[in-house]
């Protein structure tokens, strides 16, 4: 049963065997193998599953039986596809593999990978083919070969990573998980186990036993990364979680033993957090709990010594030394029974405790003295695996993966980085073109100033001067304009090869950071060419006409909620039916600014607010966020055509300060007012009143 347990003890830590991973992650596989994405590939569908259900009702003991009816199969599939042997061969490796015969089980695993041999990068073939090889690197760690099982499971990863399959995405974090937790690397396990339980909300929707065992189990082993962090709280929560989610799905497990099975295992994890902290009744009932379900047949047996040993370690605790040597001798003849090598150190260091308490402390050295012995043997068994950092043995696999295929592909990517370097300097000649013309416009204005001066002085100069100043006006305007559209049209092609160019994944880390600078930088002009355009329409006069302000702002709360739904913000709109007189557009721009700014400037998963408030003769609109506010030193500057008042948002989204600049302008040519207030740190709320019609 696929179920996390704890194999620790209040008294003395031991570590999960890698055999016992193996056989979590065969058993999910097994559990997951009707699910599987090659059923597509199949041509017996109705008769291979109808086999397999079979087997699945089997008792693993019963081989004569399981081989009886796995021969027959192999002989009547009429027409066999490959998607009808990878299963049938996939449940026999499932069987070596709960028999630990693993030999057996990597001949299994070769036939499977012979099926689709030759079929591996098709879509149909390209997950199964990882969850093959990911297999065969289990059955190697658990052999203890652990470079070609790194090797095994870095192939499985790069093939994953094509997939873009949540599902197969999270058959690779929970061997990260559980491989981590082995290693006693708590933390790195944890993000795995919960990396793993988000993937699952998007996979086996058609399976819904498979996702109920995978489900409590990760939220059960995120409870017991917490419980070794000594984060006592936040392991206790988790095990709440675990204990609601199986009460509330229970019904798509068909079989309730595993239920009870998997309720008692987390009663048992609860229970020695809760004596930590004190709680000893409350911890003893649980384990007596879990004791009394695991022992009924077709539960968790296995379980039964980690409790055992737990409620033994609270006897002793308590002192209640007669009851302690009850369950003790209760926990020996289960580990005579089934022998476990964690435990029965366990059981040695509690009976050294016993007889210590009991006075007899001699023979309370003799039990040390073993269980010393013991610890000793499995530690020098686990230390090389211990000793391994899985991220180093990927990033060395890696760099042999790719010492390969890189000899196959320099010539193309020569080729890209040539064109990426050509984009890059045309990126960097049209920004030189537009901070020319800037600085063009601020010379003329400068020379405007001059000319003023002479016409004052030389009146009849006056009228010819002026008419001088507003041809070049003009000139300079549509040049600019004509500029904007003309460099919009190449600098589009550039975001548009980029997105061509992103599409193949055989970049170097360099390589990448380019092609995202010339992709960032383009469309960074982009924006800088649309404000400089909107900047122009300034001057174009006004259309105005009656406005429903209230449609008006449900429109541009509906076109911003796109950009905040990706910062998983939400936009809050309180308007009533209000009509002012004024150009539709020019006011659908600059709310449209202010809502835009307040996504900006908040931070993921905050609220923006807007509020409208009816005057005798005027409406004021208020836009409020809750990001980051605006600095003293920029609110002097906040509403001027200023380099000083950008800023980066949140997320490192660039401004060009011509936003405000314009939405100030319009608002003062509809007669309105607009005005912010930004306590420090505490967010910013833009005002805007208009008069009523």
């Amino acid at each position: 049963m696929l179920i996390q347990r704890t194999r620790y003890s209040s008294t003395v830590p031991n570590i999960i065997k890698p055999d016992f991973l193996f056989v979590i992650f065969s058993f999910l596989f097994s559990l997951l193998s009707c699910n599987s994405a090659n059923f597509q590939n199949q041509n017996n569908t109705a008769y291979t599953t109808s086999v397999l259900s079979k087997l699945q009702k089997m008792s693993p003991d019963d081989s004569v039986g399981i081989f009886t009816l796995l021969d027959s199969a192999h002989r009547n599939l009429p027409d066999p596809g490959p998607g009808d042997r990878f299963l049938l061969y996939s449940y026999t490796r499932d069987y070596f593999t709960h028999k630990k015969e693993y030999d057996k089980a990597l001949l299994y695993i070769d036939s499977m990978l012979l099926v689709i041999h030759g079929r591996e990068t098709e879509k149909g073939y390209m997950g199964d083919y990882a969850t093959a090889l990911l297999l065969r690197g289990d059955i190697l760690l658990a052999q203890k070969h652990y470079d070609e099982a790194f090797y095994l499971l870095y192939q499985g990863k790069e093939i994953v990573s094509h997939t873009n399959d949540p599902c197969s995405y999270n058959d690779y974090n929970r061997r990260l998980a559980d491989i981590s937790y082995v290693q006693k690397k708590y933390l790195q396990a944890l993000k795995y186990y919960k990396d793993a339980f988000d993937e699952l909300s998007q996979c086996y929707d058609n399976n819904p036993a498979a996702k109920f065992a995978m489900e409590q189990a990760f939220l059960d082993n995120i409870g017991l990364c917490f419980s070794k962090l000594d984060m006592d709280d936040s392991a206790i929560v988790y095990y709440d979680k675990t204990l609601q989610y199986i009460k509330t799905q229970q019904q798509n497990y068909p079989t309730q033993d595993y239920v009870l099975a998997a309720r008692a295992v987390v009663y048992g994890n609860k229970a020695e957090i809760l004596s930590r902290q004190g709680n000893d009744s409350a911890a003893e009932n649980l384990l007596k709990e879990s004791i009394r379900i695991n022992s009924s047949p077709n539960h968790a047996i296995e379980d039964v010594p980690y409790s055992e040993a737990k409620l033994a370690a609270l006897y002793l605790k308590e002192a209640r030394l007669t009851e302690a040597s009850q369950i003790l001798q209760q926990l020996k003849g289960h580990l005579d029974k089934m022998p476990n090598p964690d435990v029965l150190m366990n059981w040695y260091r509690l009976e050294a405790d016993f007889y210590r308490k009991t006075k007899n402390i001699e023979k309370g050295f003799d039990y040390l003295k073993t269980e010393e012995t013991l610890e000793d043997s499995l530690e020098d068994t686990d230390e090389k695996f211990d000793q391994i950092d899985i991220n180093k043995e990927f990033k060395y696999t890696q760099q042999e993966y790719q010492l390969a295929s890189l000899r196959q592909k320099d010539e193309r990517k020569n080729f890209y980085l040539i064109g990426a370097i050509l984009c890059s300097g045309m990126a960097l000649i049209i920004i030189l073109l537009i901070l020319k013309t800037y600085r063009q416009s601020k010379k003329n204005v400068t020379a405007l100033t001059a000319l003023n001066e002479q016409i004052r002085l030389k009146n009849d100069e006056l009228q010819e001067t002026m008419y001088a100043l507003e041809e070049s006006q003009r000139y300079n305007a549509q040049m600019m304009k004509v500029m904007a559209h003309d460099m919009r049209s190449p600098i589009s092609s550039i975001v548009s090869l980029y997105d061509i160019l992103a599409h193949d994944s055989n970049y170097t880390t360099e390589q990448k950071e380019l092609l995202d600078l010339i992709n960032t930088s383009a469309l960074n002009s982009l924006q800088l060419i649309t404000d400089t355009l909107r900047f122009k329409a300034l001057s174009e006069g006004m259309r105005k006409e009656p406005v429903d302000m209230q449609a008006l702002l449900q429109y541009c709360v509906k076109i911003q909620e796109p950009k905040a739904a990706r910062k998983k913000q939400k936009i809050n709109l309180n308007a009533k039916e209000v009509t002012v007189s004024g150009d539709r557009e020019k006011l659908w721009r600059v709310f449209s600014n202010l809502i835009n700014n307040a996504i900006k400037f908040s931070h993921e998963g905050s609220e923006i607010n807007i509020d409208m408030q009816v005057q005798d003769s005027s409406v004021t609109v208020s836009v409020q966020d809750n990001g980051i506010g605006i600095p003293n030193e920029l609110k002097t500057k906040i509403f001027d055509m200023s380099a000083e008042a950008k800023r980066l948002g949140t997320s490192n989204e660039h401004s060009f300060g011509l936003g405000i600049f314009i939405c100030k302008q319009i608002v003062e040519a509809h007669n309105g007012k607009i005005w912010f207030e930004s306590p420090d740190g505490k967010g910013t709320t833009f005002y805007v009143t208009l008069p009523l019609s």
